[in-house]
């Protein structure tokens, strides 16, 4: 059971991600010996990580996980709090028509340098921001391959 926002995430799209990470485990207990790469599929050996904080540190855990799959990727990151920048920016390697792009966006982030109280604009604000973020990548999205993960802390 995966536990999350109600306010941020609907319950069907939770059910749905829930549902397809459990077959892609299923499918990884069924045949133990099949390479997790081949499950994947991946073509690609670039990864590009932007997010809306430090995200640095994780380079190591993907740089580990990569190893024990035997999947040869090269990791790079994105400055500070670019995400908007990079998908703004053409020539942002996010629009490269090759590799991975990995969007780490932390919504509460958004509200950091603006000085709101009423918990109805923070969730107003930060629909914005979703909204502009999603309008942004309808247009890379048909362009390069866009993970995309939320984090509510």
């Amino acid at each position: 059971m995966f536990k999350y926002n109600s306010l941020l995430y609907s319950k069907s799209l939770i059910e749905e991600l829930q549902n397809n990470f459990l077959e892609l485990v299923d499918l990884y207990i069924q045949k133990p010996q099949t390479v997790m790469k081949s499950i994947i599929n991946i073509s690609t050996k670039t990864l590009f990580i932007s997010s809306t904080f430090t995200a640095d540190l994780i380079e190591d855990g993907f740089s580990f996980w990569a190893k024990k799959f035997d999947i040869d990727v090269e990791i790079s990151f994105s400055g500070y709090n670019q995400v908007m920048q990079d998908l703004l920016d053409i020539n942002s390697p996010i629009y490269r028509k090759d590799g991975i792009n990995l969007l780490l966006i932390r919504f509460e982030d958004v509200l950091r340098f603006l000085n709101i109280e009423d918990n109805s604009k923070k969730i107003e604000q930060i629909e914005n921001n979703f909204n502009k973020i999603i309008s942004t990548i309808k247009i890379v999205i048909f362009i390069s391959l866009l993970l995309l993960v939320f984090l509510n802390l």
